[in-house]
């Protein structure tokens, strides 16, 4: 019994054969959509505008039924940062979350809503049509 699982140990483990050539991978992964375009990470000030380059990233994905991804940081009145996620989906819906935790005058929390239109960008990313936000 010891012989038979020494034996399997270096199957287990991997080969150390610089030419072997690892297997496909299985059909599943290898049809996986590719990773969300990035449209990045915006830190604004108070009363900073999202800059152009965002904005037309975030549009091209939602004209093009793509997904994207977008980060956008900016102050409350109060001057508490507020971190969002601009989320695109295919079908044209923008998972929007907030993450309120450092406001002291707001909910304190994460929340999640999911949202369609048209987007407007004075100053971030807002929707005529939004979910009620849910807990995250």
């Amino acid at each position: 019994m010891t012989v038979l699982a020494l034996s399997l140990t270096p199957a287990a483990c991997g080969t150390t054969d610089p030419d072997a050539v690892p297997p496909d991978p299985p059909q599943a992964h290898a049809t996986r959509s590719p990773a969300r375009p990035d449209c990045g990470v915006w830190t604004l000030g108070q009363g900073d505008r999202l800059p152009t380059e965002a904005a037309e990233c975030l549009d091209g994905a939602l004209r093009d039924g793509q997904e994207a991804r977008m980060r956008v940081i900016a102050p409350t009145i109060e001057g508490g940062p507020i971190t969002t996620d601009y989320l695109v989906r295919v079908d044209g819906r923008v998972e929007v979350i907030a993450d309120g935790r450092r406001d002291r005058y707001g909910a304190g929390r994460i929340e999640r809503r999911i949202c369609t239109g048209p987007v407007s960008y004075t100053p971030v990313p807002s929707f005529p049509t939004c979910s009620t936000p849910t807990p995250v």
